[in-house]
């Protein structure tokens, strides 16, 4: 569930909410949260042997969970259904490009936890 939404999803409403061209950009952010993440524990591999898989996991877990309180206090809940005049989140007024960016580099390292 969480693949289709920062697949499918999460782009539509970044696009419907600044412009189209920082669909792009959001993409490119969870690949780099993915990279990094997937570096970070491929060094530190000897770490995550001695204590387990269980606190990558649950690092994965916090991650996603801050990540997606982020993006429903950032972008508006009428995005997902077209372009946006007023772009007015639920606490961030106006939406924030700099937070959508934060929370995409979230989704792809939260991914790379799991």
């Amino acid at each position: 569930m969480k693949l289709n939404f920062w697949s499918g999803v999460y782009g539509t409403i970044i696009g419907n909410t600044f412009s189209y061209y920082t669909i792009g950009l959001a993409g490119l952010f969870i690949g780099l949260g993915e990279i990094i993440g997937g570096g970070i524990f491929g060094v530190l591999g000897n770490y995550t042997n001695r204590w387990g898989r269980d606190p990558v996991v649950l690092l994965g877990m916090l991650t996603h969970f801050v990540s997606f309180l982020l993006i429903f206090y950032n972008l508006p809940d009428a995005a997902i259904h077209g372009y946006v005049d007023d772009a007015y989140g639920q606490l961030f007024h106006p939406s924030s490009l700099y937070i959508a960016m934060v929370c995409a580099f979230l989704l792809g390292f939260g991914d790379a936890c799991y």
